[in-house]
């Protein structure tokens, strides 16, 4: 069968355009589903749960603009400097710019209190501030205040890997949560 200059020129045109796709696309989504080593994303044999979703999943998570959950980031921002509770405080009130003075927390946590004898997480910690540091009253969980703000509090530790301590304190907690998963 023979094809006609115009036939011949849209399949060119179509091979080079899938060629060129295959070229920029894989450069742009670094992580490979086949790839053994996830590197930042990787603690021994366990990794993110990041890595075990499509390409295009990932690269609009990594997209600040993109990514449909960074209306919490902004929702969480706002109540950052919001005054609430009886002594009219603020989360800045007390821990002042966000940036610097929440890097690093959501890595950390669960984390073992001993003023609380128990693990504590994120949410627990911040609705622990509220009660008795604003004299607010203590977001429900799962609302949409706490959900914010947790949001917002993570997104400051943005790329850092977890350092949660499953030592000391926490380890019999740990031990518990192994054993039973």
């Amino acid at each position: 069968m023979r094809r006609t200059k115009f036939e011949c020129l849209i399949l060119g045109v179509l091979v080079v355009f899938l060629a060129a796709i295959g070229l920029i696309v894989k450069p742009i989504t670094g992580l490979e589903a086949g790839e053994k080593n996830w590197g930042k994303f990787q603690v021994e044999d366990r990794r993110s749960g990041y890595t075990f979703a499509a390409i295009e999943t990932r690269n609009m998570e990594d997209d600040d603009f993109e990514n449909p959950g960074f209306i919490w980031v902004d929702e969480g921002e706002a109540l950052w400097g919001k005054v609430d509770g009886e002594v009219g405080k603020s989360c800045s009130s007390c821990h002042g710019d966000a940036s610097k003075s929440m890097k690093g927390v959501g890595v950390r946590y669960p984390a073992y209190v001993p003023e609380a004898k128990k693990m504590v997480n994120l949410e627990q910690q911040i609705n622990t501030c509220r009660k008795d540091r604003m004299k607010a009253k203590p977001y429900k969980y799962e609302s949409k205040g706490l959900l914010a703000i947790t949001t917002f509090v993570r997104h400051q530790s943005k790329g850092m890997a977890m350092n949660v301590k499953v030592d000391g304190d926490a380890k019999p907690y740990f031990d518990k949560g192994n054993d039973l998963y």
